[in-house]
């Protein structure tokens, strides 16, 4: 193999781990709130995988099904934008749950979170992690959008639990 050939097939190679890389950065998002309201009453008002819209103000509704043994939800927002999500993990006396977009329209990919509510002082702590790939906008607007909606759902929390 000639000299050129191996630096062309050298350059690309660099170039596609350089591409390969970039895409393969996950971003991650850790939100935390804390509340006046016991982690029992904060649960009750987000432990139900079915009923995100009943306590986000982005999601006008949300629907059950079983794939493969599976529960996934179907989130719409107030606009039409969709997530299809499948339950990864669920504790009821852990007090938390991870899920995992399986398709949506939203800018990102390979995300995965997780809700835990748990006791703090006298009152609770709600902490939603994430990790995903951005896709088709900045990094940094996607994760603001991420942090954006944990917040309208920390507030809401708040005004459901009364403080």
């Amino acid at each position: 193999m000639g000299i050129l050939r191996k630096f062309m097939i050298g350059a690309v190679a660099a170039c596609a781990m350089v591409v390969i890389g970039h895409d393969a950065k996950a971003l991650d998002v850790k939100e935390s709130a804390s509340f006046k309201a016991s982690a029992d009453d904060v649960w009750h008002v987000i432990n139900e995988f079915g009923g995100l819209q009943k306590w986000h103000p982005w999601f006008a509704d949300s629907t059950l099904s079983k794939v493969d043994g599976a529960l996934h939800r179907l989130i719409v927002t107030g606009d039409g934008a969709w997530a299809f999500e499948v339950l990864v993990d669920y504790s009821w006396a852990g007090k938390s749950y991870t899920y995992s977009i399986v398709d949506s329209v939203f800018p990102i990919t390979n995300y995965t979170a997780t809700i835990v509510v748990s006791e703090s002082g006298g009152g609770s702590t709600v902490n939603w992690t994430s990790s995903f790939d951005a896709v088709g906008m900045a990094d940094e607007d996607v994760v603001k959008l991420i942090i954006d909606a944990y917040q309208v759902g920390f507030q809401s929390i708040a005004a459901i639990t009364g403080e």
